[in-house]
């Protein structure tokens, strides 16, 4: 098979277990707080909102950095970095004792996060332009699906397991993409030709992409769509309880 073949087949399984670990943990998050001391519904409901926002604010904040890095160092490594990283911060929220903790944990896991996306730009930078279109949509497919069933095995898990050891799993999951990632995805980076290219600041990439007069609108969709699909997600475990 070419190169870029065998990487859209290794990004598509390490976007699946990704996504799907990442998700795992959804169904019981709220339920987990119980187990960690916190019985007062209003408490247990404004935590889990919080920790599960967590990995996006930070996630919101660091992005655009990792992804200036990509543009200098290469996809791969930001790909290797942001599995092995999340690997090791999923795993320490297995040994959580407080909400506390958690929180900063998911906080962390935001900040180093950046899977999905890396493997989306090593994709497109690596297949033809005659197959991009068929390589972005099935390498999203494989995102798609780990999502979709993410929340199904982590509730299955929870009842074969307990909460707490699917954060081991979790962690081994992300260890195993990311391992995959590393021995059979191919890039060609020329590091020192990019080097040489001047450093665009966050603020003048961000006054060029306010020339598109498309991108409010993709945004405000974009926003709605995940608002509606994730606002509920922390609470849906408590209101199934009750």
């Amino acid at each position: 098979m070419a190169k870029w073949q065998v990487n859209l087949i290794v990004l598509w399984v390490g976007q699946f277990l990704v996504m799907a670990g990442m998700t795992m943990i959804v169904p019981f998050l709220p339920l987990y707080l119980q187990e960690l001391g916190l019985h007062d519904p209003h408490s247990v409901a404004t935590w889990a909102g919080v920790i599960f926002a967590g990995n996006f604010v930070t996630s919101f904040i660091f992005q655009p950095i990792w992804g200036g890095l990509a543009d200098r160092y290469g996809r791969k490594v930001m790909l290797l970095r942001s599995g092995f990283g999340m690997a090791i911060v999923m795993t320490l929220m297995g040994f959580s004792t407080s909400a506390w903790h958690l929180l900063l944990l998911r906080l962390l896991n935001g900040t180093v996060s950046g899977f999905v996306p890396a493997g989306v730009a090593l994709m497109s930078a690596t297949t033809p332009r005659e197959k991009v279109g068929f390589a972005m949509g099935t390498l999203q497919s494989g995102a798609v699906a780990g999502s979709i069933l993410g929340p199904f095995l982590g509730g299955l898990l929870a009842e074969w397991i307990g909460f707490r050891n699917i954060f081991f799993v979790t962690g081994a999951t992300l260890f195993a993409a990311s391992l995959l990632a590393a021995l059979l995805v191919k890039e060609t980076f020329d590091a020192k030709k990019a080097l040489q290219k001047p450093k665009q600041s966050m603020l003048a990439a961000f006054n060029e992409l306010r020339r598109i007069s498309q991108l409010p609108s993709l945004y405000s969709v974009t926003f709605l769509i995940q608002f509606s699909l994730l606002s509920v997600m922390p609470l849906l475990p408590l209101f199934v309880q009750q």
